[in-house]
């Protein structure tokens, strides 16, 4: 039984569920994905809240850009630079259903987030890990909160029809700085 604050599940399939790359030594290339995909591998853990200082949350509360690295369905890591904000609790940033992070997120939660302080660029970056937790429920206002910190603009001004924003809440296993 699952006594920590949070409970996360998620599955791989494919050559980063068997900790290899297609073509890598001794792997057969000549065979057909369906012949070489290991079976579905499902990772069960807890994980036990770290709350963010209010020295970290001050960084945050900057207009300091993060880069958010997820995995991509090979293991390989995926990273982009992201706009971010937090609750008081958890590191928040915004995305668009769909997109890369997302569908990478939805696969499997585990993530990174890294920021420079501008005040101190040298005293080691603010890294948090853990996974993220997609929430559709206020992603529009969370957009436009954004968008008034980093642009001073009361509206997220690049919105496409169609778009279904969600919000990243951060559930972080680790945070540091300088690590």
């Amino acid at each position: 039984m699952c006594r920590a604050q949070r409970h996360f599940s998620f599955q791989i399939r494919g050559p980063a569920a068997a900790g290899r790359a297609p073509g890598g030594p001794g792997i057969r290339t000549d065979l057909e994905p369906s012949q070489i995909l290991p079976p579905l591998v499902t990772f069960e853990y807890c994980v036990m809240a770290t709350n963010l200082t209010d020295d970290q949350k001050a960084i945050i509360d900057k207009n300091v850009f993060a880069f958010v690295t997820t995995l991509m369905p090979d293991g390989s890591p995926h990273t982009t630079a992201v706009w971010v904000d937090h609750d008081g609790e958890h590191v928040t940033f915004n995305t668009a259903r769909g997109r890369l992070k997302a569908r990478n997120l939805e696969r499997d939660p585990r993530l990174s987030v890294a920021f420079i302080d501008p005040d101190n660029p040298y005293g080691g970056a603010l890294t948090v890990r853990g996974r993220g937790e997609l929430v559709d429920a206020g992603a529009d206002q969370h957009i436009d909160r954004l968008a008034k910190k980093y642009l001073g603009q009361e509206q997220y001004p690049w919105r496409q029809p169609g778009d279904r924003r969600v919000t990243v809440r951060v559930h972080a296993d680790k945070v540091s700085i300088g690590d």
